[in-house]
């Protein structure tokens, strides 16, 4: 019996093998270099032009000043800038805390601000300055600042500069202060004294707080009783102390 023949495929040249292996990658090179190309001459073209500036949590802050800070304009690419760079000019300003850009495309550039709130004015040298929590200052003027805020007196200050702080944040007047929340807008001024942290309303009242942070908050919490009985005028005085027995005296 005579054995199956099987047909045998004839070998490729080896190296006819590597010119077609060549041709094809030279092919595909040639065909991602043409992607690439195309998707960049795509993102330079006049597509991606900044048509919208849109700013957010603006609140003291005029958007003209946000837009001086960038200095981006109508029409410039979007690629022209770096988020990076821009978001470190808006930080160089000492009343933003933080700040957030977004390119959105084709043209339009989100800005989120977050603000630092004032929460004081400091005295020093002729000169007013705003501070926020942190004790941070926020602006210097030898005018007295826009609104109604409480002057810290009496305060230890070797220098003010902006977007620094001049005032520890453990500061017990700014602890006082802001944990007072919305009873702040009544306080005036707020010093250190040998009764304690002393605060004088709006009103002509003083009012003596303890010195531990933990006996502040107690005390916060007695005065809103207080307050809910009787608002004390000139002439009062309200010892929060020893905040579980609040001491309220008016007159002579």
């Amino acid at each position: 019996m005579r054995a199956q023949a099987t047909q045998v495929p004839r070998r490729q040249n080896p190296s006819k093998r590597r010119r077609l292996m060549g041709r094809g990658s030279a092919v595909g090179i040639l065909i991602v270099a043409l992607l690439i190309g195309g998707a960049l001459a795509f993102a330079q073209s006049d597509f991606f032009r900044l048509e919208t500036l849109e700013i957010e949590g603006l609140d003291r802050i005029g958007s003209d000043e946000i837009q001086t800070l960038l200095d981006v304009r109508r029409g410039q690419h979007m690629f022209a800038f770096q988020l990076g760079e821009l978001k470190a000019r808006l930080q160089r300003d000492a009343r933003i805390e933080s700040a957030l850009l977004e390119r959105d495309f084709p043209g339009r550039l989100r800005v989120y601000i977050n603000e630092r709130e004032p929460l004081a004015v400091l005295i020093y040298r002729g000169l007013f300055a705003e501070v926020d929590a942190q004790g941070v200052v926020l602006s210097v003027d030898n005018r007295w600042p826009e609104g109604e805020l409480p002057v810290l007196s009496e305060v230890d200050i070797e220098v003010l500069v902006l977007g620094e702080p001049a005032l520890a944040s453990s500061n017990r007047l700014l602890y006082c202060l802001e944990h007072l929340g919305g009873l702040a807008p009544m306080i005036s001024e707020l010093y250190h004294s040998e009764r304690g942290i002393t605060l004088i309303t709006e009103e002509g009242a003083q009012i003596w707080f303890p010195e531990k942070e933990g006996k502040i908050d107690e005390a916060v919490e007695a005065l809103k009783e207080i307050l809910d009985i009787r608002v004390p005028t000139q002439g009062c005085t309200v010892d929060l102390r020893l905040p579980e027995r609040p001491i309220l005296r008016c007159g002579n």
